[in-house]
């Protein structure tokens, strides 16, 4: 049977109380600045002029998890409609060691309206990444996953089978976060209003 060791670095940190310790200091921050961005955000969806009443009731959702490609995770979802084929959320995610981005995600419904805004807006987001792939629960910005807008041909766009426009910052610029979640935002907002609202999902 093979010994099992640990190397001098592992040793110390098994041994090191404070990195846990300083790790829930920081991603309670995390959730207080995801508070404080969705208040941002719902200020912004207020003063949409077109905007169904049963997305800007969402309330905000935050929750965490411990392995996204092996390291921590926070993430916001504001607004966030999610049933069935249906999807209208604004995600932004903060990963360990990575960025925070800011997710456009859209699904069903509201495709087709979303796509045709966007390839008729597309200069408006040449500095944006759009997703690729074929699974949109990936939030990494791997080639294989993200391209930037600009360099994608509007053929591309037209086939997408959903829409997942981002754009992140990295976390040494943590003091400029907000700002750029407010601004990046702000800037989705002529894409993001509609009337569209599906029939049987309706509050009677």
């Amino acid at each position: 049977m093979t010994k099992v060791t640990l190397s001098n670095t592992e040793m110390n940190l098994v041994l090191n109380q404070s990195v846990f310790l300083t790790k829930n200091k920081v991603i309670q921050k995390v959730y207080e600045l995801f508070q404080q961005v969705h208040e941002g955000y719902k200020y912004e969806i207020n003063s949409f002029i077109h905007f169904p009443p049963e997305l800007k009731s969402t309330n905000g959702k935050i929750s965490k998890g411990e392995n996204y490609l092996q390291q921590p995770w926070v993430m916001l979802d504001t607004p966030n409609f999610f049933k069935g084929n249906n999807v209208f959320a604004v995600r932004t995610f903060f990963w360990w060691g990575n960025f925070i981005s800011i997710n456009f995600l859209v699904m069903g419904i509201w495709l087709e309206e979303v796509k045709g805004r966007l390839l008729n807006q597309m200069d408006n987001y040449n500095d944006w990444f759009i997703c690729i792939n074929n699974d949109a629960w990936q939030h990494h910005f791997e080639n294989n996953n993200m391209k930037k807008l600009d360099e994608c041909r509007r053929e591309e766009l037209e086939h997408l089978t959903f829409i997942k426009l981002s754009k992140k910052i990295p976390l040494q610029e943590w003091d400029n976060i907000e700002i750029f979640l407010q601004e990046s935002f702000v800037a989705l907002k002529p894409l993001m209003e509609t009337t569209s609202f599906p029939v049987d999902e309706k509050v009677l």
